[in-house]
């Protein structure tokens, strides 16, 4: 006996009554109301919200002269008491997308719509239904689908300009399916790229049908490109000729190239130095250096990289000019009796390689500039036990510095 709410008042509108006589629910909530002298049935969500109604004054069939009862059954069925027209007549609930969802770990382009029944889809239905039909709007490429034009997006009749089908699956009386069906395009991070759905439960007679409201959803290409493989280099003639296979991805869009002058260099926009479709690049110019090669695909996803060096360079000669490069410590952590340092100079200038601690303080120095150029290898521990920690190892020639960090265990 707790008062919760009301709607409604006097009138014609949507939501307004003259005499509303019977009620009645269904299986999902929606309330249904028999709105007498406007001879109509409302339909209102459980929260009063209004939804749709039917209904004119008249004899024919779906017309009503003073509604005075209505009632629901199992299936969604709604059955009207007709007074004045001494009948009573059985109306059809069409089918409902209850959801539009991204299919995960896919390559995009396509999302799974959970159907719930016509409740003409029993056993000894008058009019059974033999299956459901995905209705696409056609919606102008590039950009969004309009997802506020619900009001205008229901075909009118048996009209379907402007939509294609996308999707069939047949009737078998179960109360709820599942389609995958096409969507227009997928997702980005600036778009949402809504596409426009419903579904038309048709019967033996092309005639009778009933369709669902209009519901919009987006797909996500989730998946991301492979890495290139294989990715092979070679130094000839003073610049180096890069060469790898074509992409297996069926989205793939083009491949990015870096440069960097050491094995942990960050791909980024200011070391990138091709966006191409072909399968190989020549970058001239001194050898000795690193490239990293991502594959992209239609959406903007880039793949995980992989990556040449001077080992795994062809015709490098040994003493073709090299970047100044400092590649980090090998085992790294390092167990404090050796700490090993890999890097590479340009020329024989003074250098000098320091490891430092997290404060800053100089631990160990060497100059390493007598080495010359090509790449090089120091131990750093020689001769003395680190202690447990977290250091920087800074390799300095001229005005060029390179950092790296590393770490010591017991």
């Amino acid at each position: 006996g707790t008062y919760l709410t009301q709607w409604g008042s006097y009138g014609s509108g949507n939501g307004q009554f003259n005499n509303p006589f019977g009620v009645a629910t269904d299986a999902a909530g929606n309330v249904y109301v028999g709105d007498t002298n406007n001879n109509r049935i409302q339909k209102f969500t459980s929260a009063g919200a209004y939804l749709n109604q039917w209904g004119t004054l008249g004899s024919g069939n779906g017309q009503f002269n003073y509604p005075s009862g209505v009632a629901t059954d199992a299936a969604g069925n709604v059955y009207v008491a007709d007074a004045s027209n001494h009948r009573t007549q059985k109306f059809v609930a069409p089918p409902a997308v209850a959801l539009v969802s991204d299919i995960r770990n896919d390559q995009g382009r396509q999302v799974r719509l959970r159907i719930l029944r016509c409740s003409a889809d029993v056993s000894g239905s008058g009019a059974p239904i033999l299956r459901y039909d995905v209705f696409r709007r056609i919606d102008p490429l590039p950009g969004p689908a309009l997802a506020a034009a619900t009001a205008s997006a229901l075909p009118s009749g048996a009209q379907l300009a402007g939509w294609e089908q996308v999707g069939s699956i047949s009737a078998y009386a179960e109360s709820e399916y599942n389609a995958v069906v096409p969507t227009l395009v997928d997702a980005t991070a600036s778009s949402l790229e809504l596409s426009a759905l419903f579904v038309r439960a048709a019967t033996a007679d092309p005639a009778t049908y009933y369709d669902s409201g209009v519901e919009h959803g987006f797909s996500v290409d989730n998946l991301s490109p492979p890495a290139p493989s294989p990715f092979l280099a070679a130094y000839v003639g003073g610049a180096t000729h890069l060469h790898w296979g074509v992409s297996p991805a069926p989205d793939f869009a083009s491949f990015r190239l870096y440069r960097g002058s050491s094995a942990d260099f960050v791909p980024g926009t200011g070391n990138g130095i091709a966006v191409t479709t072909d399968t190989g690049y020549v970058d001239v110019g001194p050898g000795g250096r690193y490239y990293k090669l991502s594959a992209v695909d239609w959406n903007g996803n880039e793949g995980p990289y992989a990556q040449v060096g001077p080992d795994q360079t062809v015709g490098v000669p040994g003493d073709a000019p090299a970047a100044l490069a400092l590649e980090g410590v090998r085992p790294n952590p390092a167990n404090g009796g050796r700490m090993v340092v890999h890097f590479t100079l340009p020329s024989a200038e003074p250098a000098t390689l320091e490891l430092l601690d997290v404060a800053g303080r100089r631990v160990v120095e060497r100059a390493v500039g007598r080495l010359g150029a090509g790449r090089h290898a120091v131990d750093l521990a020689a001769g003395r036990r680190l202690a447990p920690g977290v250091y920087l190892v800074r390799l300095t020639q001229g005005a060029s510095e390179r950092v790296v960090r590393a770490a010591v265990l017991k």
